[in-house]
């Protein structure tokens, strides 16, 4: 977190700047992947009033939608940009909600909750698919490189219902509430990670696959998760899978975000968002 808030001024300033020629590539890749890094960070609660005050709510530089003049958004977002720029409105709630129910005063969370949810559940990728829709597929004797139309949908889907778990643990403020209310919805995000499991998309959805195993329950939804991260030669994803074991192992049952800020609190250590 340290090195995003760091780079924050410096990104700024690459954002306002003109671009020429080739400038113009390497402008992209650099704004992409901050954007990218810095809305990931986001995907945690409670986030710090430092971090919520530089959301992409307050920055058109962190908007991935305000990218899309760059090539490189679109190998970083695909077709979910739109869901990622919710993240940060996400956020909000969450520190409203939180402060709604310790005063008691009306601060329209459940406006906000409701109008969300039907975004997200409305979200689809040019018309083709919603989370009533069938999923795409890939094929097991092809290669999913090769499709990336398809691998793209499945993570937007996937995308998808990890942000509809993060708004409701943002509402509900109860992460065993999520758990226990949304397997099934749990069940689908685990099946959707697993069809990006050889894909370029399982790379930009390492820290929402995270999220999405930190609420399993089950030893088959855990295995899954576990095979869908392998092969863990990387430290990153050691990182992930170690601290997917802190929640699952944790004496208290603790889940979903608030078990994810628990474990990594407690063992002193940070995020791994990629």
């Amino acid at each position: 977190m340290r090195h995003l808030r760091a780079s924050r001024h410096f990104a700024q300033i690459v954002f306002s700047s003109p671009s020429r020629g080739s400038d113009q590539v390497l402008k992209g890749f650099l704004l992409s992947k901050y954007a990218y890094f810095e809305l990931c960070s986001s995907l945690r609660l409670s986030p710090d009033l430092e971090n919520v005050e530089m959301s992409p709510q307050m920055s058109s530089l962190l908007q991935p939608q305000n990218l899309r003049p760059y090539a490189m958004v679109q190998s970083v977002f695909g077709c979910a940009a739109e869901l990622w720029a919710m993240i940060p409105a996400i956020c909000q709630l969450a520190m409203n909600r939180k402060s709604e129910l310790a005063t008691g005063d009306d601060l329209d969370c459940y406006r906000t909750f409701e109008d969300t949810r039907q975004r997200l559940m409305a979200w689809h990728n040019d018309s083709s698919s919603n989370i009533h829709s069938p999923q795409p597929s890939l094929q097991d004797d092809q290669n999913p490189d090769t499709f990336t139309e398809a691998g793209d949908e499945i993570a937007g889907m996937f995308m998808q219902r990890a942000l509809l778990l993060f708004l409701q643990e943002a509402y509900y403020q109860q992460a065993s509430y999520v758990q226990a209310t949304n397997q099934p919805l749990i069940d689908e995000s685990i099946a959707l990670l697993r069809a990006i499991q050889h894909t370029s998309w399982a790379t930009n959805s390492f820290w929402p696959s995270i999220v999405v195993g930190s609420y399993s329950i089950t030893r088959e939804q855990r295995d899954a998760v576990v095979t869908a991260l392998l092969p863990g030669t990387f430290p990153i994803v050691k990182r992930g899978l170690q601290v997917l074991r802190w929640v699952w192992e944790s004496p208290d049952g603790v889940c979903g975000f608030d078990g994810l800020a628990r474990v990594i609190e407690a063992n002193r250590t940070d995020y791994c968002i990629g």
